[in-house]
């Protein structure tokens, strides 16, 4: 899988999948995700209300946004509550979105850095906890099946989503 960084907004990423975090314990949506969250109906608040999306650690949301966003899919996932948020945490939500966005037959997906408010570690230790957990979930044994039309394609691209062009470097180190 090719990994590559740059300066993005979720609400402008033209991507097949777009993998969002989301904790536990917040009730409302983070300043990041306001302006998407206009542009689709104020849906991300209202799977928060009804409690579709609870931020629950590993739980999913695959929202399609019907072209009022860039990218054709939004997953969403959770994080679990923030006190909680580990490395490992990151690397598991990666390897669970990596799962989805195949199962949708997508071969790019995008996604901001996750969990840079609730861990105390360097941007290089968050970005590469991304990758590895996408690479890993990314990954299918086959050597022993017969070949079959219906698997799914590896993914081809992950792009992760810098909040400031100081940050690039430090993401590039971690991939």
């Amino acid at each position: 899988m090719n990994c590559q960084v740059k300066r993005g907004d979720i609400e402008k990423e033209s991507t097949e999948v777009l993998v969002l975090g989301g904790y536990e314990d917040e009730q409302s949506l983070p300043k990041t995700m306001h302006g998407l969250n206009k542009r689709l109906g104020r849906e991300l608040e209202e799977l928060r209300k009804t409690g579709e999306f609870q931020g629950k650690n590993q739980q999913t949301v695959l929202l399609h946004t019907k072209r009022l966003a860039q990218a054709k899919r939004i997953l969403w996932i959770g994080l679990g509550k923030k006190k909680d948020m580990t490395l490992d945490r990151v690397r598991q939500a990666m390897g669970t979105a990596s799962k989805k966005a195949k199962k949708t037959g997508s071969q790019t997906f995008s996604a901001p850095l996750m969990g840079t408010e609730a861990l105390h570690t360097s941007v290089a230790d968050i970005a590469q906890a991304m990758i590895e957990g996408a690479t890993l979930g990314n990954y299918q044994f086959t050597q022993y099946r017969t070949t079959s039309d219906n698997q799914p394609k590896d993914l081809r691209t992950l792009t992760i989503l810098a909040n400031s062009s100081g940050q690039i470097d430090s993401i590039k180190t971690g991939i």
